[in-house]
């Protein structure tokens, strides 16, 4: 099975920032997917460039996206909308979407809030 990272900062300014966001993809052949991990909180800007990279995903039409968010430790309205649009769409087109908090406090609090989980 290849597979290969792609680690892309979410934030228009330098990756040196402490405190935006940066997501990483692995294509998961065997499965025809894709994991998404995503670390930092989520703001806006972080969910702009969020929804890009998971729409640019989504085109590809996998069978399954994961979107790892357990070093995700909030996240705000655009970011959470953001999870409510692409989880729309893959219920429309048949890909099965996953948001995994693996057991992270934070992150299983602001998703289950959004009605996420």
């Amino acid at each position: 099975m290849a597979t290969a990272d792609r680690h892309v900062p979410l934030s228009s300014e330098a990756p040196s920032r402490r405190d935006g966001a940066v997501i990483a993809v692995r294509p998961v052949d065997a499965a025809h997917g894709v994991i998404v991990t995503v670390s930092g909180s989520v703001s806006a800007p972080d969910a702009t460039e969020l929804g890009e990279h998971l729409r640019r995903e989504f085109d590809r039409e996998p069978s399954v996206v994961v979107v790892d968010l357990s070093a995700v430790p909030a996240c705000d309205g655009a970011g959470l909308e953001v999870l409510s649009q692409v989880r729309d769409r893959a219920r429309t087109s048949g890909i099965a979407l996953h948001l995994v908090h693996l057991g992270a406090p934070d992150a299983r609090a602001w998703l289950a809030d959004a009605r996420l989980l």
